[in-house]
C-alpha cells in the first residue's frame, strides 16, 4: 500500500501549540498568589485571553441526520497573534444508504516583532469523506503556507510588496463498485505581488499591480480499471497585471481607466482519456473605462464601456479549446421631467465565439428600458416600465449562413396606484409581452413564431384594524404562439388567477394567517386567420394554507400549519379527467433562549402528518458557548 503525502492535523496541532508554549511568557498572565498546579485561576486566565468560542446544530428530517460543530479561538499577545477555526460536518441518509463527512481546520500565526518583515503562517486541512452504496470517496487536501507584507512610500507613491512561499497536497481515493482509481500530489509553490498607489494629484490616482504565482507538484494516478500507474511532474505558472487611473477633472465628472491582463499555464498529468500529459494555455485581457456626470441639477449620467479579449488552448482534450473576444457598453440616464421620475438604460454587447469543434459565431445583444414614475396628486401614482430587448446569432461560413437566429422581445408595463385612505390600497396594471423568434435555418425554420402575452392584475390591501389585513389579487392573462410556417401548432392559454392572503394579531400572543390560492387554465389550438379558439384541456388547482402561533413565553412560540390543495385535469374532448388531493397537519415548536455564561440555544421541530406519505418528525438545534 502506498504511501498518502498529506499536512498531517496532528503536526499542525502540535506547530501550533509549540510556537504557543514559547510565546506565554510574553502573554502577562501571571499566576495569582497561592496558586498552584490544580488551581483552576491559570486554566481560567488562559480561557480569557484565547476566548473560545464553539458551536453545535443537529437537525433530523424524515430518514436524513445531520450534525454539525465549529470551535473558534485566538487572541494577540505581545508580538504574537493567532486564531484557529476547525468544522465538522456528520450527515447521513439511511432511504439512500448513504454518509458524508467533512472536517476542515484552518489557523493563522503572526509574529510582528518586526515592523519593516511581519511574518504571517497560515494552514488549512480538508478532509471528505462519502460512502454511498456503489460509491465511496475520501479526499484529503492540505495547505501551509508562509508570508510577509512590507509597505513602503517612495517618490510620494505607496509600495506594497508581499511574498509568499508554501506547500500543498492532494490525497484522493475513489472506489466505485470494485475499481479503484487514486490520486496523489503534492509539492510548493511561491507567490510575488507588488502594489503602486499613486496619488499624482487631487483629481488623479493612479494604481498599478503585479502578480505572480509558480507552483511544481508530483502527481501521480493509479486505476484498477485500466490498470494504469502514471507519475508525473506538474508545472504552474500564472501571472496578471491590472492598472487603473481615476480622473475627476471637475466636481461634475469622474472618469476611470482600468485595464488587466493575465497569463495562466499548466503542464502536467490529466485523467482526461484515461490519463495523459495535459498542456492548457490561457490568456486573458480587459479593458473598461466609465464616466459619471452630475452637473446638471436632478440628472444622473453614466457612461461604461469594455472590450475583452481571452483564448484558452488544450493538447489532450481539445474540445475545450476556444478564443473569444468582444466588447459592450452601456449608457444610464436618471432624471426628472416635469415631476416624471425618469430611469432610462441602453446597451450593447458584443460576443464573438471561435470554439475547436463547431462554427465560429458571433452574438449581439441590445437592450433599451425604462421606467416612468410619476405622482397625479395625494391618492393616484402611475408608472411605466418598457423593455426592447434585441438578440442576434451569426455564424461564420457559407453553410452557417442558415443558422443565423434572431429574437426580439417587447414589453411594456402600465401601472396605477390608488391610496383613498390609510386603510385602501389598490393596484392596477396591463403588461404586453412580445417575443419574435426568426430561425434562418431550414430544418428548424418551423420554430419561427410570434408570442404574444397580454396580462390584466387587479389588487387591493384592507387594513381592517391595525392588527389584521386582507390582501387579494386578481390576475387575467391571455398567451398567443403563433407560428409562421406551421400554423397547426398555434395555440392560446388563458390564465385566470386569485390569490387571498389574510394575516391577524388576535392578541399579543396569537396571530393568525390565512392564504388561499385559485387558479384555472384553458388551453386549445387557436386559428389566426378566423380568431376561433377551440379548448382541449381545462386545469384548476386550489391551495389553502391556514397557520396559527402561540407565542407562550418570550423564548417559546408553539404553531400549527394546515395545508390542502387540490389539482384537476380535464381533457374536454374525450370527457378524460384526472385529480389529485393533499391534506397534511404540522404542529411544532420554537426556542430562542439564552442562559447565560455565554450559552445561547436555538431549536425547533414538528410532527408531520400527510394522508400520502407516512408521517414524520423533523427537529434542527443549535448551541453556542461563548467562553
Amino acid at each position: 500500500m502506498r504511501s498518502r503525502r498529506f499536512v498531517s492535523p496532528a503536526v499542525l496541532g502540535l506547530l501550533g501549540v509549540f510556537l504557543l508554549s514559547l510565546s506565554l511568557p510574553e502573554w502577562g498572565v501571571a499566576q495569582p498568589p497561592g496558586a498552584t498546579k490544580n488551581d483552576s485561576t491559570g486554566v481560567e486566565s488562559i480561557v480569557d485571553v484565547v476566548s473560545p468560542k464553539y458551536s453545535t446544530s443537529y437537525g433530523i428530517k424524515r430518514q436524513t441526520t445531520d450534525w454539525k460543530q465549529n470551535l473558534e479561538f485566538g487572541s494577540e499577545f505581545g508580538h504574537w497573534a493567532f486564531n484557529s477555526r476547525t468544522n465538522f460536518d456528520i450527515s447521513s441518509d439511511n432511504g439512500r444508504d448513504s454518509q458524508n463527512r467533512i472536517g476542515k481546520t484552518s489557523g493563522e500565526i503572526g509574529w510582528k516583532k518586526y515592523r519593516a518583515l511581519p511574518l504571517t503562517l497560515d494552514f488549512q486541512v480538508n478532509r471528505t469523506f462519502s460512502d454511498q452504496s456503489t460509491r465511496e470517496v475520501e479526499k484529503t487536501t492540505g495547505d501551509l503556507n508562509l508570508s510577509t507584507t512590507s509597505i513602503r512610500r517612495w517618490f510620494g507613491m505607496r509600495h506594497t510588496i508581499n511574498l509568499e512561499a508554501g506547500y500543498e497536497s492532494l490525497d484522493s481515493r475513489e472506489l466505485n463498485r470494485e475499481e479503484t482509481e487514486e490520486t496523489a500530489d503534492s509539492g510548493f509553490r511561491g507567490i510575488g505581488d507588488y502594489k503602486l498607489f499613486w496619488n499624482a494629484t487631487d483629481n488623479i490616482k493612479v494604481n498599478m499591480g503585479y502578480n505572480d504565482e509558480r507552483a511544481k507538484k508530483d502527481s501521480r494516478f493509479e486505476s484498477t480499471e485500466v490498470d494504469t500507474v502514471r507519475s508525473e511532474d506538474t508545472t504552474r505558472k500564472r501571472n496578471a497585471f491590472n492598472a487603473d487611473v481615476t480622473y475627476d477633472p471637475a466636481a461634475w465628472l469622474t472618469t476611470k481607466l482600468a485595464y488587466t491582463e493575465s497569463d495562466f499555464e499548466e503542464e502536467g498529468f490529466s485523467l482526461i482519456g484515461n490519463g495523459g500529459f495535459e498542456r492548457q494555455v490561457t490568456k486573458k485581457d480587459n479593458l473598461n473605462f466609465n464616466a459619471t456626470f452630475t452637473g446638471i441639477k436632478g440628472v444622473d449620467l453614466t457612461w461604461a464601456m469594455s472590450r475583452y479579449d481571452d483564448s484558452s488552448d488544450f493538447r489532450v482534450n481539445t474540445k475545450r479549446g476556444n478564443e473569444r473576444d468582444g466588447s459592450n457598453w452601456e449608457g444610464k440616464l436618471k432624471t426628472t421631467v416635469m415631476k416624471t421620475g425618469v430611469d432610462l438604460t441602453l446597451s450593447r454587447k458584443r460576443d464573438f465565439s471561435n470554439p475547436q469543434t463547431s462554427l465560429a459565431n458571433e452574438t449581439v445583444f441590445k437592450l433599451l428600458e425604462g421606467k416612468l414614475q410619476r405622482s397625479l396628486n395625494a391618492k393616484f401614482d402611475a408608472r411605466m416600465n418598457f423593455e426592447v430587448r434585441l438578440r442576434q446569432q451569426f455564424f461564420e461560413g457559407a453553410p452557417s449562413a442558415r443558422q443565423d437566429k434572431d429574437e426580439l422581445k417587447t414589453k411594456i408595463d402600465l401601472g396605477l396606484d390608488y391610496k383613498p385612505n390609510v386603510k385602501w390600497l389598490v393596484n392596477l396594471s396591463y403588461i404586453n409581452d412580445n417575443k419574435r423568434i426568426v430561425e434562418v435555418n431550414t430544418i428548424r425554420a418551423s420554430e419561427t413564431n410570434d408570442q404574444e402575452q397580454h396580462t390584466v392584475n387587479i389588487g387591493f390591501r384592507y387594513f381592517m384594524t391595525p392588527s389584521t389585513s386582507i390582501n387579494q389579487k386578481y390576475a387575467i392573462q391571455a398567451v398567443y404562439a403563433r407560428f409562421d410556417f406551421n400554423t397547426g401548432k398555434d395555440d392560446l392559454d388563458l390564465n385566470q388567477r386569485i390569490t387571498t392572503e389574510i394575516s391577524s394579531k388576535i392578541t399579543s400572543k396569537i396571530t393568525l394567517s390565512l392564504d388561499h390560492l385559485f387558479t384555472l387554465t384553458d388551453t386549445g389550438p387557436f386559428n389566426n386567420v378566423t380568431g376561433a379558439f377551440s379548448k382541449s384541456n381545462r386545469a384548476y388547482r386550489q391551495n389553502l394554507t391556514t397557520a396559527i402561533e402561540y407565542r407562550m413565553f418570550e423564548w417559546l412560540t408553539i404553531n400549527a400549519q394546515e395545508r390542502f390543495s387540490r389539482n384537476d385535469n380535464q381533457q374536454l374532448a374525450d370527457g378524460t379527467s384526472r385529480t389529485s388531493r393533499t391534506l397534511e397537519l404540522r404542529q411544532g415548536f420554537d426556542v430562542q433562549k439564552t442562559l447565560g455564561a455565554g450559552v445561547s440555544i436555538q431549536a425547533n421541530g414538528s410532527y408531520v402528518r400527510n394522508k400520502d406519505t407516512d408521517s414524520y418528525f423533523t427537529l434542527t438545534s443549535s448551541l453556542s458557548k461563548d467562553f
